[in-house]
């Protein structure tokens, strides 16, 4: 009996009739390690690596168990595992595995296919989760050493590529390899002529890189240009497709980012958690695309701070795909360049302080809602993130948002509240000046204080520094609500909500308000209605009701409204707002005293 060993797609130990054998995960990471390593094993050694958190004698137990059942499983058939007292070894000649596509000694296009399904599906993969992280070194050594020999093979097989198919396995190959070494010059020729993406206006972005206020990095960040998701299929969905995968392999061509081959973008879309699986590939830009009758949507996201920095709606037409494939390509390139200048200091905070940034990360996690127990459990998070690193820019401005948005949940005007939410706007300035954060939070925490002048100023200057960032729009447009402005206000936050269509409840609780001051009530319900948790916005909604002459709902709203907020008085909140015009606080009011308030 041979037994094979599958190691990569699908990892699992099969008999002669590829019938899976019921090993245990350890036993299949024990298999794999005894294969590389082709050699005996110290039982000291396995035994540390694959339970690393647990005492030498408990180790030890488990590994005699893993052994036992591995004995068991094989049903009396030839051992694959030769144990004694001090070490273990594998009967080399009961057990095959796929790694031997590695060594094949004829290179055509057979061999470099293998080698790269081997290469997508990288070793132990399927199995990483389950297993401990000591074995990561190991799994990363033997992945590097297969790409090695991927290349070297690439090498050779470049040479006599003739047909259309062999070229396009040539280009296959170079993309994933150059996912991970985006230096490589000779991988990046084998994607052929280069095209070029750069224009005069692009050199002052390339010179002020190059100055003395350069923030260069010793790794290009990774952008990831997603499949487009569509209204459908048909052609013009595999038009676009097929676009955004030639725009990959121009990128590809480009020194300043390392560009996530198209086969591991289609699995990262393909991903339940695209986020995590993006974090999990160490991607620092998306380009995430939509296509739907109106054309194909691609916007430029930043992950770190989940900015929008580039976004445009194109037409699939046939006389114009060659001018949209460059535009798209140019700006993406420049707006990822443009980025880098700009906020080299916030990555460097990221890689410097990691354990800050993912105390970041989960805060953000619970700003998303109105609920005012979500919005301090974040604050927390932020200020731990801050004690570990206190010049985190971005910490310092959620910070001031978590201030704020307790000052409107609460309606209690504590002027405290929105003091500490200047300091800490503030000090993100300080920290980061072309960073819109800071800037955004200072015109909220400004607007809520009464100075809708220095508000405008702060929340027009944010929208210069990052005018597709949606939260910027977001609150931009809630500051021209209380400015007497809900035209304006309104079509801000309908681009905001463009941008973001998956957004936040604040987003549809100010566009509510703004359409309250547009007198097009019904349509404040509407915003009302599109968000998850409503009972932020119950007295809008209320006044609305009342405004449309149905009282009992309006009445029903505001019971509980109450029954959230028991201290709460008309005449001091409509007081509090900041709103610039006499004739809104007396809508507002009125629309409120009509429900009952």
């Amino acid at each position: 009996m041979v037994y094979h060993l599958y190691l990569h797609e699908t990892v699992q130990l099969a008999d002669d009739n590829n019938i899976t054998v019921a090993v245990p995960t350890k036993g299949l990471a024990c298999l794999a390690y005894l294969l590389v390593k082709n050699k005996p094993v110290s039982r000291q050694e396995l035994a540390a690596l694959l339970w690393p958190n647990s005492t030498v004698e408990t180790a030890y137990t488990n590994l005699r168990s893993t052994l036992s059942r591995m004995h068991g499983a094989l049903r009396g058939s030839p051992p694959l595992i030769l144990a004694d007292a001090t070490h273990i070894s594998l009967v080399e000649t009961s057990l095959k595995s796929d790694l031997g596509i590695f060594e094949v000694q004829k290179i055509d296009h057979v061999s470099i296919s293998l080698m790269l399904k081997m290469v997508r599906h990288p070793f132990l993969k399927a199995l990483c989760r389950e297993l401990p992280f000591s074995l990561g070194p190991f799994i990363a050594e033997v992945q590097q050493h297969h790409e090695h020999l991927l290349r070297i093979a690439l090498v050779s097989f470049s040479k006599c590529a003739k047909s259309e198919e062999e070229q396009i396995l040539v280009r296959d190959a170079a993309l994933i390899l150059l996912e991970r070494y985006p230096a490589d010059e000779f991988l990046r020729g084998l994607l052929g002529p280069r095209v070029r993406l750069s224009s005069p206006t692009a050199s002052r972005i390339e010179v002020e890189m190059q100055g003395k206020n350069a923030h260069p990095k010793e790794r290009p960040p990774r952008l990831a240009l997603l499949p487009p998701n569509a209204d459908g299929s048909g052609e013009r969905y595999e038009i676009a497709v097929g676009l955004i995968e030639d725009v990959t392999v121009a990128l590809c061509c480009e020194r300043e980012i390392a560009v996530v081959a198209p086969y591991t973008a289609e699995q990262i879309r393909r991903e339940a958690d695209k986020v995590e699986a993006l974090q999990r590939h160490n991607v620092s830009y998306v380009m995430d695309c939509h296509v739907s009758l109106r054309g194909l949507f691609a916007q430029l996201i930043f992950l770190p701070t989940d900015e929008v920095i580039w976004a445009n709606r194109f037409e699939l037409r046939g006389s114009s795909l060659v001018e949209v494939r460059n535009e798209i390509a140019f700006n993406v390139l420049e707006a990822i360049k443009a980025r880098i200048w700009a906020t080299g200091p916030r990555h460097a905070d990221f890689e410097a302080h990691p354990e800050a940034y993912q105390d970041y990360l989960v805060g953000l996690q619970g700003m998303g809602g109105l609920q005012l127990a979500s919005i301090r459990r974040a604050r927390k998070f932020f200020r731990q993130a801050l004690n570990r690193h206190a010049g985190l820019a971005v910490a310092n401005s959620a910070m001031s948002r978590t201030h704020a948005l307790e000052w409107l949940l609460t309606a209690r005007g504590d002027h405290q509240l929105l003091d500490k939410a200047v300091e800490f706007a503030e000090i993100a300035i300080q920290l980061d000046p072309l960073g819109a954060d800071g800037h955004r939070e200072l015109g909220v925490a400004r607007l809520y204080l009464g100075d809708l002048d220095a508000s405008i100023a702060a929340l027009h200057h944010a929208e210069q520094l990052s005018p597709h960032h949606a939260d910027g729009l977001y609150s931009y447009g809630d500051t021209l609500v209380h400015a007497a402005r809900p035209a304006d206000a309104l079509a801000k936050l309908e681009t905001a909500l463009s941008l973001n269509p998956l957004a936040p409840d604040a987003y549809h609780w100010s566009a509510a308000g703004a359409c309250y001051f547009l007198e097009r009530y019904e349509d404040a319900l509407a915003h009302v209605e599109n968000m998850k948790d409503k009972t932020a916005a119950d007295r809008i909604a209320a006044a609305s009701h009342a405004m449309l002459g149905n009282k009992g709902k309006a009445q029903y709203l505001r019971r509980r409204s109450m029954g959230n907020n028991p201290t709460f008085d008309v005449d001091a909140w409509t007081a509090m707002i900041p709103f610039k015009e006499a004739w809104q606080t007396a809508l507002y009011r009125d629309g409120l005293k009509k429900a009952g308030f």
